[in-house]
Formats: structure tokens, C-alpha cells, sequence
């Protein structure tokens, strides 16, 4: 509440002062029958209060989410017993159980390659702002380790709370740039070095597919929605990777290797199946 109130002074002070311009530039001096030009009060303070009304509605789902987890976690193996019971052939009892347990092994490797590697980019976020002199450094390893779960949305929400931020706690402007400037250069190094060296090419999706499953996760749950929807999405890969039928569809889900398309290129030319 303190850094809005501050930022609601700086940025109302300037728009007072760009609206009084307004008002001198438009009403003539001599002529009093010409009507006056009055610029309404921006909207911004009305969409603050929204912003932070919006946690409220955000921990009451997280506080369901965690609840029906707790009870899958408390049901323990009764799904695999009732998908075992209800196949009617013993192959397809032990294909359904490998695909369950390699979906399980797979999607729990992706989500602890991830959190691990959102610790150390809050890490590394939380020491360049303790050097710049950001406040509470700690607090902004926190954020970037929750919003980094969320690709594309997540780092730049991040880069513009912390430039918003720094334009409220520094006087000069060059200066408030360079916290938006290492929150953007972690992501950077973390995005284009770090995830693809560390996360393997079979949970790799999709930037289109990824976006896609962002826009039905917000729909459907709103900001839940957003950070469940790429595991969600790597889980719905794994399966299809499992299944003939749907081999297709995991295909189209998955990243681009220029590799394959290459050999795929030779193989033609070369006249081989």
C-alpha cells in the first residue's frame, strides 16, 4: 500500500500538471462563451484497487487446490486399483499402469528441474538487488521464483514490478532502469542457457502450444489456471507419446528439432524409407 500511495503521488502530480496544460491550451483568454476542455480523473486508481482486490479471490482457489491434493495424496493407490480392476485384459492393465507411472516419473522430473531452477534464478535475482539497493531482496527472490513457473507472463510481470517499484524507491530514472534491466538479464541467462541445457528434449513443448494452454488456464481458473496449465500440458505430452493414436498430437505439442528435420531431408533425397 505504501509503494502505491507513492506511486500514485508521482504519477498524479504529473498528471495534474500535464492536465492543467491541457485546460490553459484550450480555453481562450478574452472569450468566456467558448466551453472549457476538463480531462476526467484517470482510471488508473480505480484498476489498482482491482489489482488488489484479485488475491483474495487468487488464495481462495489455491486454498481448494491444495485440498483436493491433500485428499489425492490421502487416497493413495485407490486410482491405480480402480484403473487396474476396470480394464478388461491383462495387457491393457499393464500398459495403463506403465503409461500412469512413466506420466508420474516424468512429469515430477520436469517439475523438480523447474523448481530448481527458479530457486537459483531467485537467488541470483534476490543478490543483484540487495547490490543495487532494491528494498527487500528477499521478497523479490520469492516473486521471481513463483512467476517464473508461469513461461512468457511470469518474467514479464516480474520486469515491470520491479521497474515500477524502483521508479518509486529511486530519484533518478537511469538509475530506477537498471533493477527492470538484471531482472531482465537473469531471465535472459536462465531462458536461453540454463532451461535447455538442464530440461530434457522429450518435456520440451510447443511456444505456440504453451501459450495456447496459458490462455485456457486463465479462462478456465484465472491465475491458477496459468501456473497449473504447462504441467497440465507436459502431462498431457507425455501421454500422447504413449498412445499410437495420439502420437500426432504429442508431435505438434512438442519443440522444433532442426536435427530431424534435417535427417528426415536426407533420408528423401537419398531415396530411403
Amino acid at each position: 500500500p505504501q509503494i502505491q500511495r507513492t506511486f500514485m503521488q508521482k504519477i498524479g502530480s504529473g498528471f495534474v500538471n500535464f492536465t492543467q496544460n491541457i485546460q490553459d491550451a484550450t480555453t481562450p483568454a478574452n472569450d468566456a462563451d467558448v466551453q472549457e476542455v476538463v480531462v476526467k480523473q484517470s482510471a488508473l486508481p480505480a484498476l489498482l484497487s482491482l489489482a488488489a482486490d484479485y488475491p483474495v479471490n487468487f488464495f481462495v482457489k489455491l486454498t481448494g487446490t491444495l485440498v483436493i491434493a491433500i485428499f489425492l495424496m490421502a487416497s493413495g493407490d485407490l486410482f491405480y486399483e480402480k484403473l487396474v480392476r476396470v480394464l478388461p485384459t491383462l495387457t491393457d492393465k499393464k500398459n495403463a499402469l506403465y503409461i500412469v507411472h512413466d506420466v508420474e516419473r516424468e512429469v515430477s522430473t520436469y517439475l523438480l528441474t523447474i523448481t530448481a531452477i527458479n530457486a537459483g534464478l531467485g537467488f541470483a535475482v534476490a543478490v543483484s538487488f540487495q547490490l543495487l539497493g532494491m528494498p527487500t531482496p528477499y521478497l523479490w527472490a520469492l516473486l521471481a521464483f513463483v512467476l517464473n513457473f508461469i513461461p512468457y507472463i511470469g518474467p514479464i510481470a516480474g520486469t515491470a514490478l520491479s521497474g515500477l517499484v524502483s521508479i518509486v524507491v529511486f530519484d533518478s530514472l537511469g538509475y530506477a532502469l537498471l533493477a527492470p534491466l538484471a531482472y531482465a538479464v537473469c531471465i535472459g541467462i536462465e531462458t536461453q542457457f540454463v532451461l535447455p541445457q538442464v530440461l530434457s528434449r522429450r518435456l520440451q513443448l510447443n511456444s505456440v502450444a504453451i501459450l495456447l494452454a496459458l490462455a485456457f488456464g486463465a479462462w478456465v481458473w484465472g491465475i491458477v489456471g496459468i501456473v497449473v496449465a504447462v504441467p497440465v500440458l507436459v502431462t498431457f505430452r507425455v501421454f500422447c507419446s504413449h498412445l499410437e493414436s495420439l502420437t500426432a498430437v504429442g508431435e505438434f505439442l512438442s519443440e522444433s528439432s532442426n536435427g530431424s528435420i534435417e535427417r528426415t531431408e536426407q533420408t528423401v533425397a537419398g531415396g530411403k524409407t
